[in-house]
């Protein structure tokens, strides 16, 4: 059974089958067999009883384990944290935190390597990391994967089409072409839109993947520090 405050990501069915992996931590262990776990109160939760799958870090290999979804809870209440001081900001500036909810889940099996690490998509909408697609600038990252990223944004673009992207986080650049692979209509007039970079593109491919890791260290990271 995993311990306390270690940090998890965890992948829930939805309609478009969209494997997406939403990071979150273990609260606490109930009972002999359930697991607490904190994630963001955006995630769209599945119906009790449902199976998801449990990914984490165990040594140095990336491990899996199936389990049930036991019942989700009502979202916590929104902290508050002290950033630094950003340019021409006030010191103490207090930002809130994103809100999260509490779910009971109960592991089944054993824990399994994952070694397809890389077809799974990871949420970076937290992040707030911006992207510019052809000439529309500060696009939202919502996920990533060394295949490909989704992005909302104010301008529509057609299936197959091929678009020219640009982003960076901590270091780490995208600059190239990727194709569009789903166009999703959203509540403002936006899109989320989905790329695929093809894999005959093996700089953007690896571009990707060193992005996708950077992402998935962060956010470990951030959730080490809210322990």
């Amino acid at each position: 059974m995993l311990p306390s405050q270690t940090s998890v990501y965890l992948l829930v069915p939805n309609e478009s089958n969209e494997r997406v992996l939403h990071p979150g931590r273990v609260v606490v262990l109930e009972g002999d067999d359930q697991l607490v776990i904190e994630i963001a109160a955006t995630v769209l939760l599945p119906a009790s009883g449902t199976g998801v799958n449990l990914f984490f870090e165990q040594g140095t290999k990336f491990m899996q384990q199936g389990a049930t979804l036991i019942e989700a809870r009502e979202p916590m209440a929104v902290a508050t944290t002290t950033e630094a001081p950003a340019s021409g900001e006030q010191p103490g500036t207090e930002a809130p935190a994103e809100p999260t909810r509490a779910i009971c889940i109960r592991p089944e099996g054993k824990p399994v390597s994952a070694e397809s690490r890389g077809s799974y998509r990871v949420s970076v909408a937290a992040l707030e990391i911006p992207a510019r697609v052809e000439k529309e600038r500060d696009c939202r990252l919502v996920d990533v994967s060394p295949e490909g990223f989704a992005a909302v944004m104010r301008t529509n673009h057609r299936l197959g089409t091929v678009v020219k992207v640009k982003t960076e986080y901590e270091g780490e650049h995208l600059d190239g072409r990727v194709r569009v692979q789903t166009v999703k209509p959203l509540a403002g007039g936006k899109f989320r839109i989905g790329f695929l970079c093809p894999s005959t593109e093996a700089t953007m491919r690896r571009s990707l993947q060193k992005l996708t890791s950077a992402v998935q260290r962060a956010q470990l990271q951030r959730l080490r520090r809210s322990a």
